[in-house]
């Protein structure tokens, strides 16, 4: 009789730890999969936030500028003798990113030449001192950046500066304008490049360019009335043909500078293209245009 007593009080007890044991187990699950997104949702937003720029309102700026990179990676480039015996020339594209506290990492080579001369361009590159970040919406962002080095047997090591990014050097005092966008030509590819094997090229070069645009802008009246200055970006695409196309403000400054700014560069006559492969592609290219009243 007591054994029957017994099981009776017992058999509610075990029913009932058996129940709270399973509430606790799925509590607990729970709570790690409920930790677990938050985790998962937390590291894409910093992904997302750590994910580099193309293109910024303000690019990174090496001290002294592009001049002083040029020299800081033409004195500090070391021929391999290896290459040297084996007669081994040629240009090393390199990418890079400057991040938000302007240090230079992520370093890769997006064109080789020989296994020495990618590893001696890649060092040289590594150790560069810090830029100046670029910038967001007035925030320090990460920003893709990328150089050629070039190889040649009878010279060291030198670097030419592509074009952008990142953007050219300021140009001189002239005047620029802002339409946003200029209309698109007809049978134009569909996504331009960034960054291509061998870059467009305008005739005579980035000077060239800039002696160009000097001498085709007009400082609006408007803007010289009202004394309005400023720096335009504009960015635009070089297509497989080397013409101009896909004109739009970037950073604006003015309407009337702006849409001067859009009015000169598409008036830009033909690169010669860029090319990926060894056949001409569409690429993005970007220049920055200061107006500066005397």
């Amino acid at each position: 009789m007591m054994t029957k007593n017994y099981y009776r009080f017992t058999e509610p007890l075990k029913l009932l730890l058996v129940i709270t044991a399973i509430i606790f187990l799925v509590f607990i699950l729970s709570s790690c999969a409920a930790r677990k997104k938050t985790f998962t949702e937390s590291n894409k937003v910093q992904a997302a936030e750590d994910e580099p720029y193309v293109v910024v309102e303000e690019m990174p700026e090496f001290p002294g500028g592009d001049s002083a990179l040029l020299q800081y990676i033409g004195d500090n480039t070391k021929y391999p003798e290896s290459a040297k015996i084996k007669g081994v020339a040629g240009k090393v594209i390199v990418r890079f990113c400057v991040n938000r506290t302007g240090a230079v990492d992520r370093v890769s080579v997006i064109k080789g030449v020989d296994s020495e001369l990618d590893k001696e361009a890649i060092r040289v590159v590594s150790v560069l001192p810090s830029f100046k970040p670029g910038k967001q919406g007035g925030k320090n962002v990460s920003v893709w950046y990328m150089v050629p080095i070039s190889f040649a047997l009878n010279d060291k090591a030198t670097m030419t500066p592509p074009p952008p990014p990142p953007p050219p050097p300021p140009l001189p005092d002239i005047s620029t304008s802002a339409v946003s966008v200029v209309e698109e030509t007809p049978g134009a590819s569909s996504e331009p490049f960034v960054v291509v094997e061998e870059m467009p090229v305008f005739p005579g070069g980035d000077e060239g360019l800039i002696n160009y645009i000097a001498a085709n802008t007009k400082y609006p009246e408007s803007a010289k009335i009202n004394q309005l200055e400023g720096k335009v970006i504009i960015r635009f695409c070089v297509e497989e043909t080397g013409t101009v196309d896909r004109v739009t403000v970037l950073r604006s400054v003015e309407p009337s500078l702006d849409a001067e700014a859009a009015r000169v560069v598409s008036s830009i006559p033909a690169f010669k293209p860029g090319k990926q492969g060894g056949k001409p592609v569409p690429v993005w290219y970007m220049i920055p245009v200061d107006f500066k009243l005397h």
